[in-house]
């Protein structure tokens, strides 16, 4: 009764009855499928399977995940496609059946076995390798009409961040020469060390993964430079070398957590002492160039470390002057000295000056004044390059009028730093889209004798793009104050 008055009812639901047509057609396409020839509905298929599953595996070297798991996709299907055109037995139905379940089994346990490979694989890589290119578009996009102040990227360090601008983003400071820097391969990872701020960057080739270590003990124990002593102890075999130096050190103190490098190889094995390496800072990890990859054809080299995943890569740098590699061992045997004092260089991170009052004595005898201009973190930086304080009495920024203090601030040797601000929005307010500005910065100080001396620095600034870029240029230091008024 029911099924009569859903027929003559317009508003009860109409029950769909399945076309013969399209069941019909259905089951034809499968007819036709298996009586189609072997090479087509088993011997075609598997080949394309086989192939998108190497080719799958081919594409993740090339970090094209999203390419890898479409592939293998296409292998699950076509295999099981092949699998279901073959007819294996057709007198022994059951075993066919049962072996055929064997085979689909196998395919997709393969499939989830290569998926899973796959995903540890990409762990924190995009995707795809368009992805970064597209957040770097549009990171463009969004800055090109906001004024921003960044200093420039280091030219020679131009390559190695074009590839990783969308990671590093905005240079946070000036690339930094460093006074002494290690830097030693061993069998499984390279360790750099650099004086400042005193750390140790662990790469390892294996992952592309790096970390960094501080050293906060700066103590000079020969035995750790001993290298026969170091090989009496370690036992390396031929053609290999053991820890070295603060190397040394921090595997006798934390094995578990650096035994993992292995032996140390027998090149490159630097001291760098002639401030040609140098460090630059970024908003998402750093830029170290100048390193000799092999001592014998001195080929300039650098390293991205990239924070997002602690991701690390390297590429020469044609544009950047190699330095000058130093055998650790031969050096120490000559007794040549680093910059700043064998083996127990200053480790504290960068901070602020001090801020006190000149003393009433001062030592002598004094040494010529040496510093650093440096435009970062929208502040003029003065980093002091001597051994000894010297006292900044005031600052004079262009035509416009001298700052004289009536107490000195007491500049400190590296790693402290003493800083202006403002110059941004003066720059700012001077300049239109496409100009450029080139002010002469003033700094009137006093070395430990009570001599004026002024120092000058060039700061070159450039608005294109709606972005504001500084670069700085030391003019020297001259003797008495400059141009006070």
């Amino acid at each position: 009764m029911l099924a009569r008055m859903a027929g003559s009812n317009p508003l009860l639901p109409q029950a769909r009855e399945l076309d013969p047509i399209e069941v019909s057609r259905g089951r034809g396409l499968l007819v036709w499928f298996k009586s189609r020839h072997p090479v087509l509905r088993v011997a075609l298929p598997i080949t394309l399977a086989m192939g998108s599953l190497a080719w799958s595996w081919q594409v993740i070297g090339q970090d094209e995940f999203l390419v890898a798991f479409v592939l293998l996709g296409v292998f699950t299907l076509l295999a099981l496609i092949s699998l279901y055109g073959w007819q294996a037995w057709p007198s022994r139905p059951h075993l066919s059946k049962l072996v055929k379940i064997c085979l689909a089994v196998g395919i997709l346990l393969v499939a989830t076995y290569s998926g899973l490979v796959f995903y540890q694989k990409k762990g924190d890589k995009p995707w795809s390798i368009l992805i970064p290119l597209m957040k770097n578009k549009r990171a463009k996009e969004e800055r090109k009409n906001t004024p921003i102040v960044t200093p420039a990227v280091y030219e020679p360090f131009m390559p190695l961040y074009e590839t990783y601008s969308a990671e590093l983003g905005n240079a946070k400071g000036e690339a930094e020469p460093q006074r002494f820097v290690y830097h030693a391969r061993h069998q499984h990872g390279i360790a750099i060390w650099s004086e400042i701020p005193g750390v140790f960057y662990l790469l390892n080739p294996d992952t592309q993964k790096w970390t960094q270590v501080m050293d906060p003990d700066t103590s000079n124990d020969p035995k750790f430079g001993d290298e026969a002593e170091l090989v009496r102890q370690y036992k390396p075999p031929k053609g290999l070398y053991p820890p070295y130096s603060g190397v040394a050190k921090m595997t006798e103190r934390d094995p578990a957590g650096w035994m993992w490098l292995g032996f140390r190889e027998a090149s490159p094995h630097c001291d760098y002492l002639d401030a040609v390496i140098r460090i630059q800072e970024f908003d998402g990890g750093k830029i170290m160039g100048g390193f000799v990859r092999n001592p014998a054809y001195k080929e300039p080299a650098g390293f991205v470390l990239i924070n997002e995943g602690h991701r690390w890569s390297t590429r020469v740098l044609p544009d950047m002057q190699a330095g000058n590699c130093q055998d650790p061992v031969a050096r120490r045997a000559k007794g040549v000295a680093v910059p700043s004092g064998e083996g127990k260089p200053s480790l504290s991170p960068a901070k602020p000056p001090k801020m006190t009052s000149a003393p009433m004595s001062r030592p002598s005898p004094a040494e010529p004044i040496s510093v650093a201009f440096l435009y970062r973190d929208k502040q003029i930086q003065i980093h002091n390059l001597t051994k000894s304080e010297i006292y900044i009495w005031g600052t004079k920024l262009g035509d416009s009028p001298s700052a004289i203090e009536a107490e000195p601030r007491v500049l400190s040797p590296q790693p402290y730093f003493y800083f202006i601000e403002g110059f941004e929005e003066v720059a700012l307010k001077q300049m239109s889209e496409g100009s450029e500005s080139r002010t002469v910065y003033y700094v009137f100080v006093k070395d430990k004798q009570d001599k004026p001396f002024t120092l000058k620095c060039l700061l070159w600034a450039t608005l294109k793009d709606h972005t504001l870029t500084v670069r700085t240029q030391n003019l020297g230091v001259v003797d008495g104050w400059l141009r006070k008024s």
